[in-house]
Parts: C-alpha cells; structure tokens; sequence
C-alpha cells in the first residue's frame, strides 16, 4: 500500500510538469556577404534541433545551442549554406519533483536552405 502512494505521488508531480515557448522570425542565420548570389535549394523548409539536458536552473538559448540546431538543418540538405525566413521555436520544460523543480529546453529552427556564391553578382 505504501508503494502505490508513493508512486501515486512521483507520478501526479510528473504529470505537473509545464511548457513555456517562445516564437521568434528570423530574416536569416549567417551573415550573407554584399555582392553575393544566394539562391534557393528546392522549395521546401528544413527543420533543425537542439537540445538542453536537465538542470536546475533554466535554460537559456545560447550560442552553441543555436549554432547547433542551425548545423542539425543544414545538415539535411547538401550543399546549403544558410537558412532564411526562419521559425524560431524555443520550448522550455519545467518538471517539478518533490522539492526540487527541474528545466529542460529544446530550440528548433525550420527555414529555406539556400546557397550563396560570394562576389558573383553582376553589377549594372
């Protein structure tokens, strides 16, 4: 009987847990140089992942995180150098056990993969 009331309470504070999310719009991810051709590759958006591991404190998006879930997209295109018109999702996680309140995050980005040649553009 213990048991069962101690599992009912471990589970009732994991079914507790909440989620935060933040939308943001991004033009692009890397700087793209002046006199360059960027051209779109296909016309599909890719998406892109990255992840926090549990801690007690919360997260935060930082730069590894971000560069990260930017490579994850690329990734999966050949040939892409950098996205555009990007979704920016970051989803934090907050699980409280007991006393203790643990936080999660996971960023995606889901954009246009195109690739850019530097100092090609033809000038009028």
């Amino acid at each position: 009987m213990k048991k069962n009331i101690i599992f009912i309470m471990l589970f009732s504070f994991l079914l507790a847990a909440c989620t935060q999310r933040t939308y943001i719009r991004k033009n692009q991810s890397h700087f793209d140089y002046p006199n360059s051709n960027v051209t779109p590759i296909g016309s599909s958006k890719v998406l892109g992942t990255s992840k926090t591991g549990l801690s007690m404190k919360p997260p935060t998006i930082t730069s590894t995180i971000e560069a990260q879930a930017y490579q994850d997209a690329l990734n999966k295109v050949s040939g892409a150098d950098m996205l555009i018109n990007i979704d920016y999702n970051w989803k934090v996680t907050v699980i409280p056990v007991y006393v203790l309140t643990l936080y999660t995050g996971k960023l995606t980005v889901e954009g246009y993969p195109v690739t850019m040649e530097v100092g090609e553009q033809e000038l009028n």
